[in-house]
């Protein structure tokens, strides 16, 4: 293992002398190997991609072979190809299967990893240097459901691998790769007016879940029609008993409707959740009810206080404001500037630290300079921001476990973190070198919204967990999903405005 390890980096550093080669983490194993690709971008902005895979039983030998080619590639002169080579697509040796069996990924961490990452870039043709033992080429035959097939090749040597992908440059654009660029070529507004037509659609229960995709679509415009939809609940709603912080995060909705109907009723609503921040006699609590000590509650309080605060006028909703995001912040916040989900476990999981970005991003919109949280959540809203930088992926997306590469792309996260950057760059609380994060984040996860507005790895509901590891095996998506549906939605129409 560290002949290989140091074989690996002599290879890196004699491509990287010559060409803009660039080494990624795609995956892992069961046993948290890593599972690292290396790109050598084409000459030509319009290259076909290849991927050359190693050999999938784990092979040592053939990995070298793919290690021996990846060099040769990246320091030819007849590099027109892009080509990314994943020497060790099973570092722990195991059995694989394509399709991988569900649960994702935790039934197969190294099949789902390579399926999936292969299923979310599309390349032209894949090229299986040695055994294909569990199945691969026929799989990728059959194709992905949502997009199509990606031809193969099975080689044995370096040489024969090396003139397989030197010189060539009319490789025909694969079904998958097809499918790949049309989807990531709509547009915001044509993302949006799909996704409206399937999420937002009914109000069952007052959570963020519905409240997000119903916020969405008076975004696009759709004030009659929400208003439709709300109208059945509105008796139930005035006296309803809100017993957890996904009710009370759904009351945005209502603050959203008052400050675009100016109707009193809809602001009544929404501020009797805001009001549950103050007890019987009227004194503040340390923080909202129900906050659980998750940061989900950056998200489903924070937002509700300021709005409610600025269409009421009353500047004490921002005191509660702040004094709801300092309680969050001191228990929650980590020396490396992420967030844990909750005290009891140390685990930067994924949605949890976007809740947090996109909560101070909600809250800062309507809050005054004037007022004292205003500068506190915009420094705060800054660096979590600039720690959630320093992990964003080669292909925009942030991970299920922010600060594991080797975890996967997580879409709902990604969605949510880019919201919020959008509204930083352009409120001005971002520089605007930050409209490129946005912009590779959109890319990622418009890529992963398939035409029928399902996506690809979404993370289930999430409770605090009493380990790292459950954090780590949460299950992924695919397919669609009501609260990647309305967190999406948020994204396409923050990126119209």
């Amino acid at each position: 293992m560290t002949y290989r390890i140091h074989f690996v980096a002599l290879l890196l550093a004699s491509a990287l002398c010559h060409q803009s080669a660039n080494a990624q983490t795609i995956g892992m194993s069961a046993e948290r190997r890593a599972i690292d690709a290396y790109q050598v971008p084409a000459q030509d902005a319009d290259a076909a991609d290849i991927v050359v895979i190693g050999s999938l039983s784990g092979d040592a030998a053939t990995g070298g072979e793919v290690l021996a080619a990846f060099e040769a590639y990246a320091n030819s002169p007849d590099n027109f190809l892009d080509v990314t080579f994943i020497p060790y697509p099973n570092p722990d040796r195991s059995e694989l299967a394509f399709p991988p069996p569900e649960p994702a990924y935790s039934a197969n961490w190294a099949s789902w990893s390579l399926w999936q990452w292969l299923r979310t870039h599309a390349p032209d043709t894949v090229i299986i240097v040695g055994d294909d033992a569990y199945g691969l080429r026929e799989a990728l035959a059959a194709g992905f459901p949502e997009s199509g097939s990606v031809p193969t090749l099975q080689l044995d040597f370096t040489n024969e691998v090396v003139d397989a992908i030197t010189g060539p440059r009319a490789i025909a654009t694969s079904p998958a790769h097809a499918a790949l660029i049309e989807r990531g070529a709509r547009s915001a507004g044509d993302v949006a007016q799909g996704l409206a037509s399937v999420y937002g659609q009914q109000l069952d229960a007052l959570t963020y879940i519905p409240g997000m995709a119903l916020i969405g679509r008076l975004r696009l415009g759709h004030v009659a029609e929400v208003e439709a939809i709300v109208a059945p609940q509105l008796d139930a709603l005035d006296t309803m008993e809100i017993t957890n912080s996904l009710q009370i995060a759904g009351h945005l909705l209502f603050a959203e409707l008052a400050e675009r109907t100016q109707n009193p009723r809809y602001l009544a609503i929404a501020q009797r959740a805001a009001d549950l921040g103050w007890d019987a006699g009227g004194n503040m609590l340390d923080a909202m009810p129900f906050h659980g000590d998750y940061s989900d509650a950056f998200f489903m309080h924070t937002p509700l206080l300021a709005k409610v605060g600025k269409l009421t006028g009353d500047t004490r909703y921002f005191d509660m404001a702040l004094r709801h995001v300092n309680y969050l912040h001191d228990r929650l916040l980590r020396d490396d500037g992420l967030y844990n989900h909750w005290p009891k476990t140390e685990a930067a999981w994924g949605r949890g630290n976007a809740f947090v970005a996109l909560g101070l991003a909600l809250a800062l919109s309507d809050i005054p300079e004037t007022h004292a949280a205003h500068a506190r959540l915009l420094d705060l809203f800054r660096a979590h921001i600039g720690a959630l930088l320093q992990h964003q992926g080669t292909d925009g997306m942030w991970h299920n476990i922010i600060d594991m590469p080797g975890s996967w792309a997580e879409l709902s996260a990604t969605a949510m973190i880019a919201t919020a950057i959008q509204r930083g760059v352009d409120r001005g609380w971002l520089d605007s070198f930050y409209q490129f994060v946005a912009d590779s984040a959109w890319t990622g996860v418009v890529s992963r919204t398939t035409d029928d507005h399902g996506f690809i790895d979404v993370c289930e509901s999430t409770p605090g967990q009493d380990s790292f590891e459950v954090y780590l095996n949460r299950r992924a998506l695919t397919g669609r999903d009501d609260r990647a549906g309305g967190m999406m939605l948020m994204l396409a129409t923050e990126r119209m405005e």
